[in-house]
């Protein structure tokens, strides 16, 4: 059999409310914001479209109602606009020739037959122009008054760069506000999760956050009903447990008592039904042993592992003892037990000793009850990196992959294996391995096929 792969259940995608929010605002914030942007650039280039047009159309009337001492003023009106907004200007006669214009405006005449007192959108020597056509009323005489509108754009970015720097600096100190604001709110829910985290099988009791928004309080409530239906779950388990244990601890041992007196008085007149009456000893043993691990599982809590009591004690005088308490196991089958201990005689733990002699003695009992005869069990021990590492495995039929996850659940027993067994074996010892803060895995087994286990406890736990 190939080594068992072991499935990662799947998870969900993590999400942040934090970022989750602060982005929300962010992208909302940046949306208005831009939104803002076109509307001002909107609204500025309308205005100042308005503002430029009132300048061409201003010039225009000047020129002509100022023509009898307007050349010299004019060009001084019109120099101080050149520098600044890039006017031109056209001073046409009747036959429509240019007579005189500024020193950047076309040769040609902006437009031809031009009607008085309107706007025009012309393209000329390859420019975009804004015109204004004044006439005098009293003769054919026209001024043409022009702007690029490259100008006008050239006076609209400037507005536009500062907006969008304050913009800009909006923005940082609404994504700060929004950090610290979303931060403070988010605290109702670190200190609901830290009451949560200190729940524990001592206490179940209900969380009472000081502050809580009303969006939480459905959860909230949730929670506790939770809490509630898994205290009362809690209790009803120990009291069936403990009531169990000790309700069927004496009769079974009464059974037990009574069978050996049987069979020593009426040793004759039973033994046509001998093989029966071992077969009821080895049940009565079994119910015997399920009830005494059912109390001793009941008793395991891994968050109280501080209060385990821990000692020094050599190491290997406990695997001595163990490997002494499964010999006769393994003779009855005539098993292989193969021993590599690779530590120190020296060596010292410090750790609870039944525990430990516990998990290993099940572990061994397991390889060996599910062992086929004349199969082989290897009992591995190493230390490496502050912790012990031990190892047993098989040569029989093996396990199933999917059946992996399932095998340290209580009672949980593998199908087709013809052994008998309460399936709280390798439950008892994952709990033990967890009060140690160790690790339990399965690994490959012995020859390519079989099943093992390997169970890593710190050398020296605190």
């Amino acid at each position: 059999m190939s080594k068992p792969k072991t499935s990662t259940p799947h998870s969900g995608k993590v999400l942040s409310l934090q970022k989750r929010l602060m982005s929300s605002t962010l992208i909302s914030s940046i949306l208005t914001g831009l939104l803002s942007l076109v509307i001002l650039i909107g609204v500025v280039g309308y205005d100042m479209h308005e503002l430029f047009d009132d300048i061409l159309e201003e010039n225009g009337k000047l020129w002509l109602e100022e023509q009898n001492s307007a050349n010299a003023q004019m060009k001084y009106y019109l120099g101080e606009y050149n520098e600044e907004l890039d006017l031109d200007y056209q001073w046409i006669d009747g036959k429509g020739q240019v007579q005189q214009k500024s020193e950047d405006a076309p040769e040609t005449v902006f437009i031809a037959n031009a009607e008085d007192d309107r706007f025009y959108n012309i393209y000329h020597d390859r420019k975009w122009w804004r015109v204004y056509v004044k006439k005098r009323p009293d003769s054919l005489v026209q001024v043409q008054i022009a702007q690029p509108w490259q100008q006008r754009y050239e006076h609209l970015l400037p507005a536009i760069g500062h907006f969008s720097w304050l913009m800009l600096l909006l923005w940082m100190v609404l994504l700060v506000g929004n950090w610290l604001a979303i931060r403070r709110g988010l605290k109702t829910f670190t200190r609901i999760s830290e009451q949560i985290a200190q729940k524990n099988v001592q206490d179940l009791s209900p969380i009472q956050p000081t502050e809580i928004y009303t969006e939480l309080q459905p959860m909230i409530a949730a929670i506790n009903a939770l809490l509630l239906r898994l205290d009362q779950a809690l209790q009803a388990e120990q009291r069936f447990t403990a009531d169990a244990a000790h309700e069927l601890r004496t009769p079974l041992s009464a059974i037990q008592m009574k069978l050996q007196l049987m069979q020593r008085r009426h040793k004759t007149l039973l033994a046509p039904i001998q093989p029966e009456l071992e077969q009821l000893k080895l049940d009565v043993q079994r119910s015997t042993a399920v009830v005494e691990n059912l109390l001793f599982l009941a008793r395991l809590d891994p968050q109280q592992s501080q209060a385990l009591p821990r000692k020094e004690f050599p190491l290997i005088i406990l695997l001595q003892e163990v490997w002494q308490n499964i010999a006769l196991a393994a003779q009855q089958k005539n098993i292989e037990l193969i021993q590599d201990w690779q530590i120190a005689s020296d060596l010292i733990c410090i750790a609870n000793r039944e525990l430990c002699f516990t998990a290993l003695r099940n572990l061994l009992d397991n390889a060996i009850r599910y062992s086929h005869v004349n199969g082989k069990v290897k009992f591995s021990v190493l230390s490496e990196h502050d912790q012990i590492i031990f190892q047993i495995q098989d040569n029989g039929r093996g396990v199933d992959a999917d059946q992996l996850a399932r095998l340290t659940q209580r009672f949980y027993r593998v199908l087709g294996t013809e052994q008998q067994g309460s399936g709280l074996g390798l439950s008892i010892v994952q709990h033990i391995v967890a009060l140690h803060h160790g690790k339990l895995q399965f690994i490959e087994g012995l020859d390519n096929t079989g099943f093992g286990v390997q169970m890593a406890l710190p050398l020296h736990t605190d």
